[in-house]
């Protein structure tokens, strides 16, 4: 789908191009990155993981032809919470995704859409310890990619993560 990207640390200018965020769903049979940029396309988020066992089949392929086309790239997990795998989904994630300090590299991606049971207690400790490790490990401060609903009913409307970009889901 189309994004627009409203925090990001590089420029407020930056912010407002158009991008996409993928996943193996917009295979179907291939994508072009080539056409995709030169349709005016600045930056792709691109779906690395899911979980601690699923990596998305074109994320490397995809990876590596976004910088080939010049756009900017980001890669994001798609978190299934359960009690404690936080820590273990964050370093398979970054497994996949390898350095993130590569020219054209945006910051790291949570996508939140379920709660895997959680509680919004349980929930807010388990998204931070994801943040902090992926942090640790990436030294790139992460974002969240949340609907507003899922925020203000399944987190809460938490306001534990100020130093942490939120994406918004429209």
């Amino acid at each position: 789908g189309v994004v627009a990207l409203l925090t990001l640390s590089t420029t407020a200018a930056f912010a407002m191009q158009p991008g996409v965020d993928t996943s193996h769903y917009q295979h179907k049979p291939s994508l072009n990155w080539t056409a995709v940029a030169k349709s005016g396309v600045k930056f792709a988020f691109l779906k690395a993981t899911e979980s601690t066992t699923f990596t998305d089949p074109y994320f490397a392929a995809d990876w590596a032809a976004t910088a080939k086309a010049g756009v900017y790239r980001g890669a994001y997990h798609f978190a299934r919470p359960r009690v404690g795998t936080a820590v273990a989904q964050a370093r398979y994630f970054a497994s996949v995704i390898g350095p993130q300090t590569g020219r054209g590299t945006l910051p790291p991606v949570l996508d939140l859409e379920a709660t895997g049971g959680l509680s919004p207690k349980q929930l807010i400790t388990w998204t931070r310890n994801w943040l902090v490790e992926v942090q640790r490990i990436t030294k790139r401060d992460p974002m969240i990619y949340v609907s507003p609903a899922f925020w203000e009913e399944r987190l809460n409307n938490s306001t534990a993560f100020p130093k942490y970009p939120l994406w918004i889901a429209n």
